[in-house]
C-alpha cells in the first residue's frame, strides 16, 4: 500500500513537472535557430506548413501514398514527415533478421534498428527496399520530435514580471517543504530527453544512472531541468520526488531535436532497464507505428508513460501523449506555473 501511494503521489508530481519542463524549452530558444525545426523538403514538393501546425498522417493515407507511387519512384513526401525515410516492423524475428540482411545486401541505408520490436529505420531513395519490405507488417513515416516553443503571444511568457517559483511548487500542490523527502523511494524513472549533467549543484545528491549517455553532457540543458524538477534536493527549488532513482536516456540531439523512431528506441531501453515510469517532455505531430508499438510494449509490462501534450499552440495533442495508454499532461490555470522553474533553467544555462 505504501509503495502504491508513493507511486500515485509521484505520478501526480510528474504530471505537473512534465508540463513545467517542456516550458523550460523557452529558456533555451535563443540557442536553437528557427531553421532547426524545419523539415527539409525536396525541391519538387510543396513546402510544408509551419511547424506549429499539427500534421496527422494515418496508416490509410500512408498505404494509399505507397500504392499510388510507381515502383521505381521514392516514397512520396508527406508534409511534416522526414523526407526519404520509412520505418518497417516485422511480425517475427526471422522475418526481421532476413530483412536486415537483404536490405544490407541491396545497399539500402539502415538508419536504425530496434531488436525488441523487430523494427528498422531506413532511407528510401534506394527503391530496393520496396520488394524487401513487402513482408513488413507495418510501414510508417518517421516524424521529427522536438521541444516546441510556446506561442509568442502567450502572456505567461511575454510578461516582464516573471519570478522564480522556488518552493512554491511544493506548496501549490499542498505539500509542506521537507515532508516529501522520501517521495519516489523504490521508484525508478527514465527521463528521455537531452541528457543530464549529474554534476550540477542541484543534482549532486541525486541517484542518477545512465544507459547510453555521458552524465556530464547536456548541451541543451532541458534534460537537466526535467531531472531537477523530479529529484533536486537543494532547499531553493526542491524536487517533487527526491528519493527516486533516475535513468538518463538521451534521445534529443544538441539542438533539442529527435525523431519518433529514436524516441521509440528510448522507450524500449527504459523498460528493459527496469524503469517503472517513463517521463517525456517532448512530442511529435505524426503517428508512427513503431512509436505506438513501443508504448504498447511498455504498457504490457506495467510501465507508466507520462508525456507532454504540448505548449506550442497547435490545438492538437502531440504524440506520444495522444495515445490512450499515456498520461497526457497540459497546463493548469495558475499562470505562475508557466515560469515555475525559470531559476533552474537559468542555472542550467550558466
Amino acid at each position: 500500500m505504501k509503495r502504491t501511494l508513493t507511486a500515485l503521489c509521484l505520478l501526480a508530481a510528474l504530471a505537473l513537472s512534465v508540463w513545467l519542463a517542456w516550458s523550460l524549452g523557452r529558456s533555451h530558444s535563443e540557442k536553437i535557430p528557427e531553421s532547426a525545426f524545419a523539415t527539409p523538403v525536396p525541391e519538387e514538393d510543396t513546402v510544408p506548413p509551419p511547424a506549429k501546425q499539427a500534421i496527422w498522417v494515418s496508416e490509410t493515407l500512408l498505404e494509399e501514398a505507397v500504392s499510388e507511387t510507381p515502383a521505381a519512384g521514392p516514397l512520396p513526401y508527406i508534409a511534416g514527415a522526414i523526407p526519404d525515410e520509412a520505418t518497417l516492423r516485422f511480425a517475427s524475428e526471422q522475418e526481421y533478421r532476413e530483412a536486415l540482411s537483404r536490405l544490407r545486401e541491396a545497399g539500402v541505408p539502415i538508419l536504425g534498428q530496434i531488436d525488441g520490436l523487430y523494427a528498422i529505420r531506413i532511407g528510401t531513395r534506394n527503391t530496393a527496399w520496396r520488394k524487401i519490405g513487402q513482408n513488413a507488417g507495418e510501414v510508417g513515416y518517421n516524424f521529427p520530435v522536438g521541444l516546441p516553443q510556446p506561442p509568442a503571444t502567450d502572456s505567461i511568457y511575454s510578461s516582464q514580471v516573471n519570478e522564480p517559483f522556488g518552493q512554491q511548487i511544493l506548496t501549490s500542490l499542498g505539500v509542506e517543504p521537507g515532508s516529501n523527502s522520501n517521495w519516489g523511494e523504490g521508484i525508478t524513472i527514465a527521463v528521455l530527453d537531452s541528457g543530464v549533467m549529474s554534476n550540477h549543484d542541484s543534482l549532486d545528491k541525486a541517484q542518477i544512472r545512465t544507459t547510453n549517455g555521458d552524465l556530464s553532457q547536456d548541451t541543451v540543458g532541458h534534460g537537466t531541468g526535467v531531472t531537477s524538477l523530479i529529484v533536486n534536493q537543494d532547499g531553493i527549488s526542491p524536487g517533487l520526488a527526491p528519493a527516486a532513482t533516475i535513468i538518463n536516456i538521451p534521445v534529443l540531439n544538441e539542438l533539442g531535436l529527435s525523431d519518433t523512431f529514436t524516441v521509440a528506441n528510448g522507450i524500449i531501453t527504459a523498460v528493459d532497464s527496469g524503469s517503472q515510469i517513463v517521463n517525456m517532455s517532448l512530442g511529435a505531430y505524426g503517428d508512427n507505428p513503431i512509436l505506438r508499438s513501443a508504448i504498447a510494449y511498455a504498457t504490457e509490462r506495467n510501465v507508466v508513460i507520462v508525456a507532454a501534450v504540448g505548449n506550442d499552440g497547435a490545438g492538437q495533442v502531440a504524440y506520444p501523449a495522444a495515445y490512450d495508454e499515456v498520461v497526457a499532461v497540459s497546463a493548469i490555470s495558475c499562470s505562475s506555473v508557466g515560469v515555475a522553474f525559470r531559476q533552474i533553467a537559468f542555472e542550467v544555462d550558466h
